[in-house]
């Protein structure tokens, strides 16, 4: 004696009354609702509605087919919140991503890669020439032979380098990459990569004032004047 959405306490993606206008005008009508059992747990179900009329055309009645979808709710909402926990963790890591498939040659870099080489948003050519040419001439060559180092023997490879933006200057960046297959052949590497420019100039700071500690401790020993 009650009506079914009542006892099961169904919650329709819209109001009941556009759903059944819907039905009336359609003839059918399918959707996700979610549904609760006896004991209050909730489920999802994909519902599909079928209205059926009588010899002159006037709605009788509606057949509804129910198929638990809870499971594949639940996988669903998970990799929704996975996907925004990478998304979030490569913000908050100012890290861009890139991807690389070998068989059609194309190159996909996000827009924080781009930014980290001064280009407009999608500017970026999307091949390996493109990317080497950006790559300082003096680190092309190792950065190629580990890319073909990681494509020959995988999994993985690391490779720091600087490279040129669009304004000339260069910055540093950390690139890691990972092969992907098929069929046991390498199709590709796909990766993330960051701005380490400040790290490397930490770098160099400390190794001039390592020079300079030594030049200076040199010209003390052979000339007594001369203090660090």
């Amino acid at each position: 004696g009650h009506q079914v959405h009542e006892l099961l306490r169904s919650e329709l993606p819209e109001p009941l009354r556009e759903l059944e206008a819907e039905l009336l005008k359609q003839g059918e009508w399918k959707g996700q609702i979610r549904k609760f059992k006896r004991d209050g747990t909730p489920i999802w179900v994909a519902s599909h509605w079928t209205l059926y009329r009588d010899g002159s055309g006037r709605p009788r009645s509606v057949i509804e087919v129910c198929s638990d979808i809870t499971a594949l709710r639940e996988a669903e909402q998970a990799l929704d919140r996975s996907s925004e926990q990478r998304d979030l963790a490569l913000r908050a890591g100012q890290m861009g991503v890139w991807r690389w498939d070998t068989r059609s040659g194309i190159v996909e870099w996000d827009e924080t890669i781009e930014r980290f080489h001064g280009m407009a948003p999608g500017s970026f050519e999307r091949t390996i020439e493109a990317f080497q040419r950006r790559v300082h001439p003096d680190d092309r060559a190792r950065v190629n032979a580990r890319i073909a180092e990681a494509l020959a023997h995988g999994p993985e490879y690391t490779v720091e380098f600087r490279a040129l933006r669009n304004g000339g200057d260069y910055i540093w960046l950390r690139g890691q990459g990972q092969v992907f297959r098929h069929n046991g052949e390498a199709t590709g590497l796909v990766g993330v990569v960051w701005d380490i420019s400040w790290r490397k100039q930490e770098e160099l700071d400390q190794q001039f004032l390592l020079d300079l500690s030594g030049r200076l401790t040199h010209q003390s020993v052979h000339d007594p004047t001369v203090r660090a």
